[in-house]
């Protein structure tokens, strides 16, 4: 009789104080794993392209390799966790070791992401990166997955009562808008001019915040009993695909939201291209953040309100409005005087888009997980893991799709050649304050005074040379480089290409932490400009006050963007973050529209028919064992 009502557990719905508790602290987790997750799926890509110094094809290699190989991995992998989870059962509970295992391995491998750098600037030492890269980022993904299945399979199991799951399913969202606002706003802030001593410690921050959330999430939530049934076999891999193929509102759904995330994550992934092009290359961008994070955190909590009296369909169609209106807006800017791109404009064109998103995307997760509710219907099993292994994988393979798109618009519109002067720009400047400028010693202004006048010198044999020509020359240098005696300009990574860009640079002449003088290389007399009185810095990104009080900022990298020839770059890049997005979101709508049939009232008549079944369940089992 024991082993009779082990194998029949019935499912009983948490306590009001479980739920509340569960609540706060399960949608509370999700601000640290979702800041390690933006950080890679949302800037990944920017950290690479303008901090490090890749060619077109060493770029282009990494993106589709990541895109290609992530994709088949995620195939394997993510069914494959969904599987095993769903086949194990520990006394700790069935998610819970996996989201804390995930996180503290998400969190290593995520400093070693944004640490590991080229080690030189010859051909070999860019392919050795993409290389190790690639590695390194499908580790990530198997780490990540293995929380994020076993996070958000955790939800169904927490309540099975619908307008607890809308609350539950509403908070996650808003606190891992918390989390991912938190890094778009330090990246949009912190970045320009500094780009890769601050991604080391965004890097950091992002993996204490996940290994502290989900640690947290691991000690106070209590997660539901386990579902079992009388039918319920040894789960594996053949049977998981067998279970998507086979319940059709799951394929659609997950084809609705695959569109949708591709569609929205274009202008998100462009956006900061889009911003320092039209704009400037500076910190003002975290405004755009800052305003499109508190609007959509309060648009998150204002969504069970709104449930109350529209259903699903309805959302979904003013969602879709407000992101046509959003788009349309950021389409018209900047190309008269009467709608100029500035970032209050964009803000307000980024909000619109935000309102229709979010509400967007909430009814398509929401859809989502309902459908585990539509398997137990069909099958008579629940399958949570499996079902909700879906959707981080469409979110990986959407994130890949966009990582292409993205890589081919920066490329043809010939975006990337420009951010790779700029990128330039970055890693000279670092690596000059790290290994030359800051020390103290008579050495190190010897190396400083060395570097400049080989700058220089260069610069002098490169002046007005064009095609081939320039190649050839450039070819000459890099080969003396590789060969001189002084290691000073292989420390720092020189590049004859951008040798004009070296030269733009300035070095800045501190006295007591008071800027008392500064010059661009190729102006520096090194006998006259250095003394060891002075600290040094070198800075292509700075502000100073004149003579008159007036407050000057300097930009090298704005320079860039200001005298590249760009009216095909704009046309190509404004086409690629508004019109096509738009063209995805209908489509994305078009079929939760048609398709899609668990609506409100037909899950209502659902979960009605599965209690009866379940009651019906009850009566059978205690005839038996009375026989």
């Amino acid at each position: 009789m024991e082993d009779i009502k082990k194998t029949r557990e019935m499912p009983t719905v948490t306590n009001d104080v479980d739920f509340n508790r569960n609540k706060w602290f399960f949608s509370l987790g999700g601000i640290g794993r979702d800041m390690a997750y933006s950080l890679v799926a949302s800037y990944f890509f920017m950290y690479v392209q303008f901090g490090l110094s890749l060619s077109v094809a060493q770029f282009a290699t990494l993106s589709i390799l990541i895109g290609v190989l992530g994709r088949i991995w995620d195939g394997i992998n993510d069914p494959l966790m969904g599987t095993i989870i769903d086949a194990c059962n520990f006394k700790w509970g069935k998610f819970k070791p996996w989201i804390l295992i995930g996180a503290v391995l998400t969190g290593g491998l995520l400093l070693v992401m944004f640490n590991l750098r080229p080690f030189g600037t010859t051909n070999a030492d860019g392919w050795v990166y993409v290389g190790l890269m690639v590695f390194i980022y499908l580790l990530w993904e198997a780490a990540f997955t293995m929380n994020d299945i076993g996070y958000w399979g955790a939800i169904p199991s927490l309540s099975r009562k619908k307008e607890n799951r809308d609350k539950l399913t509403t908070m996650v969202i808003f606190c891992a808008g918390i989390g991912g606002g938190i890094i778009s706003l330090i990246v949009g802030f912190f970045s320009p001019g500094n780009i890769l001593t601050a991604y080391t410690i965004y890097s950091i921050i992002a993996c204490v915040g996940i290994i502290f959330c989900q640690t947290m999430v691991c000690f106070t939530v209590k997660e539901g009993p386990r579902v079992l049934h009388d039918k319920e076999e040894k789960e594996s891999l053949k049977k998981t695909f067998k279970i998507i193929f086979k319940n059709k509102q799951l394929l659609w759904i997950s084809i609705g939201f695959l569109l949708y995330d591709i569609g929205s994550g274009i202008l998100g992934a462009l956006l900061y291209n889009l911003y320092y092009l039209e704009f400037g290359y500076d910190g003002t961008f975290a405004v755009v953040a800052l305003v499109m994070g508190v609007f959509t955190m309060a648009l998150q909590l204002l969504y069970p309100k709104i449930t109350k009296n529209w259903s699903r369909k309805k959302i979904q169609k003013f969602a879709l409005l407000f992101m046509i209106l959003g788009y349309g807006f950021i389409a018209i800017l900047g190309w008269t005087s009467l709608i100029p791109f500035t970032p209050v404009t964009l803000a307000i064109g980024y909000l619109l888009t935000g309102i229709g998103g979010t509400y967007f995307y909430i009814t398509t997760l929401i859809n989502m997980t309902n459908c585990v509710e539509y398997n137990e219907y069909l099958t008579g099993e629940r399958n949570e893991a499996v079902v909700s292994a879906v959707r981080p994988l469409i979110v990986k393979f959407g994130s890949a799709t966009k990582s292409l798109l993205t890589t081919v618009i920066l490329i043809v519109s010939g975006l990337y050649v420009l951010s790779q002067q700029v990128s330039s720009l970055e890693t000279q400047k670092n690596l000059l304050n790290d290994k030359i400028v800051e020390k103290i010693s008579s050495q190190g202004f010897d190396d400083m005074k060395y570097y400049i006048d080989k700058i220089n010198e260069y610069g002098y044999r490169l002046e007005g040379l064009e095609g081939e020509a320039f190649d050839n020359m450039t070819s000459t240098i890099n080969s003396e480089i590789e060969k001189l005696d002084n290691p000073t300009l292989k420390e720092v990574q020189t590049e004859a290409e951008y040798i004009s860009m070296y030269q733009q640079m300035y070095i800045l002449k501190y006295s007591n932490n008071e800027l008392v003088d500064f010059k661009q290389i190729k102006d520096i007399d090194t006998d006259e400009f250095f003394d060891e009185d002075y600290r040094y810095e070198a800075s292509f990104v700075f502000s100073y006050v004149d003579n008159e009080g007036n407050k000057i900022d300097v930009n090298i990298a704005d320079k860039v963007y200001k005298e590249s020839d760009s009216l095909s770059t704009r046309i190509i890049l404004r086409i690629m973050v508004t019109i096509v997005p738009v063209i995805i979101a209908f489509l994305s709508y078009y079929i939760q529209n048609k398709k899609y049939i668990v609506n409100e009232e037909f899950y209502k008549k659902m979960v009605e028919e599965l209690n009866r079944r379940r009651e019906a369940n009850v009566l059978d089992n205690t005839e038996s064992c009375n026989q």
